[in-house]
């Protein structure tokens, strides 16, 4: 931390002290107030709700009531939301963006940062991915009773997020009355002409006078979708291209890499469970025993028409942009891969928690624990979609194939056509180059442990005492197996008829009967193939083999473990008094947090001799002393103004450290560990003021900057790798190999404003309506330098302007709800000056809708439409003109119902 920034925390904390101390004689009389904890928010009054304007007050009330800044989303609030997953809801909350994989919400960035702790009941959430990380898009929203996210720590709450802290809470089932509902819905997807079901049930009792109560909740879903779209795997630097035709190549021009359009069709299986056992016998006393299951399988079949390009330019047929992009060409003797996929993923977490409570006198006691599990097959490097096999097709020789392609302006897909001495779509015309099997598994393990003492002190200004001590230790175990023959053993085997090849006919558990074509892309103008050969791996096993191979084969290489084992203690005072007849709450507090990562892997040397695999360890201990200050002013009954300060760590994730290395041989990248990864620290700074002007209304506005000591950046570069010798689709041996490191520091600064009202003043029937609506602006300075040169570039993942806009009406009878997410363009990935420069993800919005009717007091018939505006999704690399991906997903229409009794 800089001197700066300790001076300027310093002076917030003494600052705050020395008003609350210098007012006490003003707040004598001061009644106790113990503000809730924003790790914590069951001390704010549960408010029972069942519509929707009901919840968004309760969401509203419960932000009021926090003692930090914080924003909730209401149970019922995700229920009137045609959300797939709990990635998607967050979306909604100002401040937060969302990234999509498959067409859904996977992951997300706090105000730019995805340095964030996600958290179960207050707990740790280990997930089934290769870095440990929840799976956002495994857990069904249904589950939920709320969603906390908080942007300000106060000092019992763990550390871990420079972003913002996201508690998801389950229901527990003395919160409120008895339930006992379903819910079951029809999924349709309109470009895989499909339709899929989701359904639920909760069942909630309570006993002996509500002192005890069981809850269980389920939930299954089978949905289907399609995604359709285009990738040039980056853009080559090439000095072998003649830009005007005078005969001589030219040097530093950018052509595409290769034009793949892409077909992905999926199917979803997605189970999720949650249980709970409550004890309440008396006020003072509280036992709680809950968990919650999840699994979720999808089936993935993907047509890659992948065109491998070159520079055999025809003369006189390219055109160069000022910026050097040779956005058209005509090139001779290409590579045509109709690439038939099989990349199914298969994602499982459970997680069990036990706590108690129990006040004694002016005291109260809690302790907690929990273990977390997550286990699967996914984020295989190259495809980044689950475990895939794919054989991989090339024309049998002689077989020629030319192309002849236009990335003009303003496009999200560019022209191309085709010209060969054979018939593209006969599959006899093709043979077998090669076999890609790989898989990508990970199981991870957590678990954690706290104790917490609140002393009620009632010391004038002093309203209570709080200290506790947490313990962590959490495990992550990955490799990725994968096979790749070389042509001899596949010959050996395969080349049933002796002729030299195998072809197609050889290979009965690959169909190609153009399944996936047909109408391709129709979201997009242009002069494509619409129409394009096709195929289907009918079973892994049986395609595995028909040419000798087994299971995917070990890696050495690829096998990671990275052991984190962390214990902490804090201590927190709250305030609570008037400072010049303003009256305030008000918390300060230290935590301190120790951590100890230990990073194992396997070094593989290849030498004359053989292959040499030596295990590798690194141990790391870093320690932290993180304070934090918040305080509210009531400024009038209506208006709070917050202030707060605090120091916050975020450890790397867990697979960046591991020493592994994971290889791509489809497009020849990798990706790679850094065990010598150090946390990220920042000091950060926020002011609100927040107008609650009426019920179910909310103006605010926030402004922020966090201070951060490092960056960990992505960074891209051509290596070459033990084991991995050049061959004649790689000649050079070169993979692009990327590797996150730590960059200097950088800051990250914003306001979001927020703007919900309920019309409640209208005159009926015009008084059901109502708008949500909130705007986030961020900005970043970042020594990320721009790999094609000219400066810096902004923070990864950061969107400068985000917005949400909801409108909604709501009668006795019916609620009809609107909404659409916007944000501009970002960073999505640091790829180097070969590949065309760093990759951006243009700006994206997309439109949602809901509705319910009420037939009778107990059952409601829903409609939900999801991605009505066909948005498309559009990268590109280093300039706007060098498109490297672009896709569509389906627009979703859910019918149903939900029934309570």
């Amino acid at each position: 931390m800089s001197i700066k920034a300790n001076a300027s925390l310093l002076r917030v904390g003494t600052s705050l002290i020395a008003l609350l101390a210098g007012n006490s004689a003003l707040s004598q009389e001061q009644t106790s107030n113990t503000p809730p904890t924003a790790g914590n928010l069951e001390s704010v009054e549960e408010v029972v709700v069942t519509g929707l304007r009901q919840s968004i007050a309760a969401a509203i009330e419960a932000k009021r009531e926090a003692s930090s800044i914080v924003d909730v989303v209401n149970a019922e609030d995700i229920g009137k939301l045609p959300d797939q997953n709990v990635a998607e809801t967050l979306g909604r909350v100002s401040g937060i963006n969302i990234t999509r994989k498959d067409g859904e919400g996977s992951g997300f960035t706090v105000r730019g940062l995805s340095l964030n702790r996600i958290e179960i009941n207050g707990r740790t959430f280990v997930g089934p991915t290769q870095d440990a990380t929840p799976a956002l898009e495994t857990v069904n929203p249904e589950i939920l009773s709320g969603i906390e996210v908080t942007k300000s720590p106060t000092a019992d709450l763990v550390e871990g997020a420079i972003g913002a802290t996201v508690n998801l809470k389950t229901r527990r089932p003395l919160d409120g009355e008895d339930i006992l509902s379903a819910r079951a819905q029809v999924v349709y997807a309109d470009i895989a002409d499909k339709t899929g079901y989701r359904t639920s049930g909760l069942i909630s009792k309570s006993f002996g006078d509500g002192t005890f109560g069981a809850l269980l909740g389920l939930a299954y879903a089978r949905v289907h979708a399609q995604g359709e779209g285009l990738t040039t795997n980056g853009w080559v630097r090439t000095d072998a291209v003649d830009a005007n035709g005078d005969g001589v190549d030219d040097p530093g021009l950018f052509r595409p890499n290769r034009i793949s359009s892409q077909i992905e069709q999926r199917s979803d299986n997605r189970s999720t469970a949650t249980g709970a056992l409550q004890w309440r016998p008396d006020d003072a006393t509280e036992v709680i025993l809950e968990g919650t299951y999840s699994r979720f399988k999808r089936d993935r079949d993907l047509a890659y028409y992948q065109l491998l390009l070159n520079d055999n330019d025809v003369a006189g047929s390219t055109a160069v942009l000022p910026d050097g992009t040779v956005s058209r060409a005509t090139l001779t003797g290409i590579t045509l891969r109709p690439l038939a996929y099989d990349a199914p993923s298969d994602l499982e977490s459970y997680n069990f928690g036990l706590s108690a409570s129990r006040e004694v006198g002016r005291f109260k006691f809690s302790a907690d624990t929990s273990y977390s599990h997550g286990e699967g097959t996914e984020n295989q490097a190259g495809l980044s979609t689950g475990a895939p096999f794919t054989y991989v097709i090339v024309p049998k020789t002689g077989n020629t194939v030319d192309v002849s392609y236009d990335f003009g302006a303003n496009r999200d897909f560019p022209n191309y056509s085709l010209s060969s001495n054979f018939n593209r779509d006969d599959p006899s015309q093709y043979r077998l180059f090669s076999v890609f099997d790989g898989v990508a598994r990970s199981e991870n393990r957590g678990y954690d442990g706290r104790f917490d003492v609140t002393f009620d002190a009632d010391w004038g200004v002093l309203s209570s005492l709080q200290a506790g001590a947490r313990y962590e230790d959490i495990r992550l175990q990955s490799e990725d197996p994968q096979s790749t023959p070389g042509v001899a053993s596949l010959l050996a085997v395969a080349d049933r008829n002796g002729d030299g090849i195998v072809s197609l006919d050889e290979l009965p558990a690959v169909s190609y009967n153009n399944q996936l074509s047909g109408g391709f892309f129709s979201e997009a103008s242009g002069n494509f193939p619409r129409n394009f050969l096709t195929g289907d791996v009918l079973s892994v096993a049986q395609a595995r083999a028909d040419v000798g191979l087994g299971a995917p084969a070990r890696v050495p290489a690829s096998e990671r473990s990275v052991d984190q084992r962390t214990p902490a203690g804090y201590v927190r005072a709250n305030f609570a008094g008037d400072l010049f007849s303003v009256p305030y709450v008000a918390n300060l507090g230290v935590r301190f947090v120790s951590t100890k990562r230990t990073a194992r892997g396997n070094s593989v040397a290849t030498g004359p001799t053989g292959t040499t695999v030596t295990p590798t360890e690194l141990t790391k201990t870093f320690s932290h002393w993180l304070p934090s200050g918040n305080i509210s002013f009531s400024l009038t009954d209506d208006v709070l103004l917050r202030f707060a300060a605090s120091k916050v760590v975020a450890r790397p994730a867990l697979r960046d450290v591991a020493p592994g290395i994971t290889v791509s041989l489809t497009n020849f990248t990798a990706s790679a560990g850094s065990p010598d990864l150090k946390p990220i620290e920042a000091d950060q700074y926020d002011a609100t003021i927040e107008w609650y002007m009426a019920d179910a209304s909310l103006l605010s506005l926030a402004l922020y900057r966090k201070d951060i000591s490092t960056f960990i950046i992505s960074t891209t570069s051509s290596e070459t790798i033990d084991g991995y010798p050049p061959t004649a689709v790689n000649p050079s041996g070169l993979f692009q190999v990327n590797r996150p490191r730590n960059g200097t520091g950088g800051t990250v600064e914003g306001f979001e404003i927020g703007y919900q009202h309920a019309f409640k003043f209208l005159p009926a029937p015009f008084d059901g309506f109502g708008v949500l609506a909130n705007y986030t602006y961020a900005d970043s300075e970042t020594p990320i330098l721009n790999p094609l040169g000219g400066g810096t570039l902004p923070l990864q993942n950061l969107s400068r302007d985000s917005y949400n806009a909801v409108g909604y009406y709501e009668n006795d009878l019916f609620t009809v709800r609107i909404a659409y997410t916007y944000r501009s363009k970002f960073l999505a990935n640091l790829d180097s000056a070969a590949l065309g420069g760093a990759r951006y993800e243009d700006e994206y919005g997309q439109l949602d809708a809901t509705a319910s009717v009420s037939v009778s007091e107990k059952v409601k018939l829903t409609f939900d439409a999801v991605n009505l505006n066909k948005a498309i999704t559009r990268q590109y690399n280093g300039t706007w003109n060098r498109l490297a991906a672009s896709s569509v997903n389906d627009t979703r229409y859910t019918l149903g119902f939900t029934a309570n009794f």
